[in-house]
Formats: C-alpha cells, sequence, structure tokens
C-alpha cells in the first residue's frame, strides 16, 4: 500500500471519528433527549465521504509542499503534532475556564486540533526542521 493511500484511510478515519464526536456533543448541550445524539451517525459518514473524495483528488505527489524528509521524520512529526493537538483540546479549556472540561468538550475539540494538526504536518514536514529545502 502507497503512502498516499495509507494517509487517506488514516485522515478519513480519524475525520469521521472527529465529526461523529462533534456530532454527539453538540446536541448533548441544546437538548436533554438522547434521541438527538444520532446525529453522530450521519456526521461521521458524511465527513468520512468529503475527506475520502477530497483525498482520492488529490494528486499523487505535491511537489511544492512534500519535503524531502525520510518516512520515520515524516511519521515522528505527525505522532508528534498529533499528540500536541489532544493535549491542546483539554488544556485550551481549562486555560480559559479554570476548570476541568467536560469530555464532551475536550473531545471533539482534542480531535479537531489532532486532525488540523496532523495533517499540517504530514504534508509539510520540513516546517518542523531548521534546513528547510523551499
Amino acid at each position: 500500500m502507497s503512502t498516499n493511500a495509507t494517509a487517506r484511510i488514516v485522515i478519513t478515519a480519524v475525520s469521521s471519528a472527529c465529526a461523529g464526536l462533534w456530532g454527539y456533543a453538540v446536541p448533548t448541550y441544546l437538548a436533554a433527549n438522547g434521541r438527538w445524539r444520532l446525529l453522530a451517525v450521519p456526521a461521521a459518514v458524511i465527513a468520512g465521504v468529503l475527506v475520502w473524495v477530497r483525498y482520492g483528488s488529490r494528486p499523487v505527489v505535491d511537489p511544492l509542499v512534500e519535503a524531502d524528509v525520510s518516512p520515520a521524520a515524516r511519521v515522528a512529526v505527525t505522532v508528534g503534532a498529533v499528540l500536541i493537538g489532544i493535549c491542546g483540546g483539554v488544556f485550551i479549556p481549562f486555560v480559559l475556564t479554570r476548570a476541568a472540561p467536560r469530555w464532551t468538550v475536550a473531545a471533539p475539540l482534542a480531535m479537531s486540533l489532532a486532525v488540523i494538526l496532523g495533517l499540517i504536518a504530514w504534508h509539510n514536514p520540513a516546517l518542523f526542521f531548521k534546513d528547510r529545502r523551499f
């Protein structure tokens, strides 16, 4: 399996999980009725389809953004960025409210930040190195 195919599968799965968490967390604040939480299922499916289609139409290699780094360095930078995003999803609400955030706030925010930072790190790993190619 190529690197782009693996990235497509992983990004689609994480984006679907992120949309599912948002679809589950938002109705928790809007209504006490638990049936509204079922919005998580179509939210996850729609996000998965949109991301899958987007990454299916992406060129195999984008020479302007792809950096000449080893696959191990690319994975290390991406995992580090994802961990920073997950920690940020917990610490940002904690700093703003000075109380431990509820999971319905922390989980969707952490997943969103993890997806965004992970995508930036995966496609632009040279941003995190001193000797950039561009």
